[in-house]
């Protein structure tokens, strides 16, 4: 079949499209960054692939427009995914935060077990070449149920992982209350025979508790037996990667792989990418970069690297990403960075075709952020962030770069220059 995948650059369609291809599809695709968007861009596709981030007014939505004047089906990515993976053993990871690190751990023990797992997730391993997927058996598939837009609710998992909940996506979500409810329908499509590993957190608890009907419920959290022996065996930062880490041993185990192989498959693993990921160092500052862009990833983040190298400066470059995601959790995010030394704040990212009903001033989250009692400089642009940091930075610091899109290239640029 002839596929085209409207966002192709996307982390979960680029994925995708290699596995479609493996299959012996046939994939073209358009993204904004690269082809840009055209009704002439879907050609003799037989399918077409859409996210939900093409809706009316995105970019990408004249080609959805174009196909459907030429009655050429479309589907959602969640829908095909779950078309995939229907006669499939599933595997499925969810959470506000922790689900693409924790996917990979899953995939990662499953792989070196022999099980031959095919994986899509939303972030690269950089043990699999940068690759965000894996093609394997198709019978067995791991993959990041994302919540945004309620997708995950399009899969019926055998096993599934609930790392946390907490309000996010209020673009999409009212309230707290209403991701609890999208959270306790995505328990329910468990499969009555299968297995939830969920978090011991108070709200993960109440909704699982709350939602399961046959399922088999196994709660963890930083106390589990398992902890210490994951300590000494992880190379990754933070107390919140071991508990990303037990929960997969601990769902792993649910396919009769032992624990003590599982454990020894994360010794050499090295995470997913721009997940407190280490990019290299440039006349003695170390250099890390993060996709954190919600306040408890910063402040677990921040928080990590602090108690990792508790005598040095610890200096945070920060892009928040959309304008009413800050509105909405605005004095969550003052407060996230009480660790850090000095906070390099930049101008917010406004997704290209999204309108916000909400404007944060860019200068003004700033001086909140000041307010704090943080060493805090408003770096503007990412050009001017860059030309900040040679006069900025000093040997001896830890420098983190921190948000959901570009800041990715700032250290990594820095570094070679």
């Amino acid at each position: 079949m002839k596929y085209h995948l409207v966002g192709i650059g996307g982390s979960m369609m680029s994925g995708l499209a290699e596995i479609l291809k493996n299959q012996g599809h046939e994939v073209t695709g358009s993204d904004l960054s690269t082809t840009g968007h055209s009704p002439d861009n879907i050609g003799a596709a037989e399918r077409l692939v859409y996210s939900p981030a093409v809706k009316v007014g995105s970019p990408g939505y004249v080609e959805l427009e174009a196909a459907k004047a030429k009655k050429v089906p479309t589907i959602r990515l969640e829908d095909l995914v779950a078309e995939l993976t229907s006669e499939a053993k599933l595997v499925a990871i969810t959470g506000t935060h922790g689900k693409s690190s924790t996917t990979g751990m899953v995939a990662t023990i499953l792989v070196k077990a022999g099980l031959n797992p095919t994986v899509l997730l939303g972030a690269p391993i950089p043990d699999w070449q940068g690759q965000n997927y894996r093609v394997g058996n198709p019978d067995l598939w791991v993959i990041e149920a994302d919540d945004y837009d309620r997708k995950f609710l399009k899969y019926n998992p055998d096993l599934a992982i609930i790392t946390n909940i907490e309000a996010e996506h209020l673009d999409i979500y009212k309230s707290l209350e209403d991701v609890e409810q999208a959270f306790g329908e995505f328990v329910k499509r468990v499969v009555s025979s299968g297995v939830i590993i969920a978090h011991n957190d108070p709200v993960v608890r109440k909704v699982v508790s709350n939602n399961f009907e046959m399922q088999e419920i196994h709660f963890y959290d930083a106390d589990d037996d398992l902890a210490d022996q994951l300590r000494s065996k992880l190379k990754l930062i933070g107390e919140h990667q071991l508990e990303n880490a037990i929960a997969a041993v601990r769902l792993c185990e649910k396919m009769d792989i032992a624990p003590a192989s599982a454990i020894e498959s994360l010794a050499d693993y090295h995470g997913v990418g721009r997940r407190l990921e280490y990019i290299g160092s440039k006349a003695g500052v170390e250099v890390y970069d993060d996709y954190g862009h919600h306040p408890t990833e910063l402040k677990v983040t921040i928080s990590a690297l602090k108690k990792k190298f508790p005598d040095r400066r610890l200096v945070v470059a920060f892009q928040a990403h959309q304008h009413s995601r800050v509105a909405k959790l605005y004095n969550d995010f003052l407060e996230s960075f009480g660790d850090a030394d000095k906070v390099f704040a930049a101008d917010i990212y406004a997704v290209p075709g999204r309108e916000e009903e909400e404007y944060v001033d860019s200068r003004d989250f700033a001086k909140d952020i000041a307010s704090q009692g943080v060493d805090v400089v408003y770096a503007g642009d990412l050009d001017s962030l860059s030309k900040l940091l040679d006069s900025e930075l000093k040997s001896g610091d830890v420098f983190v770069t921190i948000g959901a899109t570009d800041i990715t290239q700032v250290g990594r640029q820095w570094i070679k220059s």
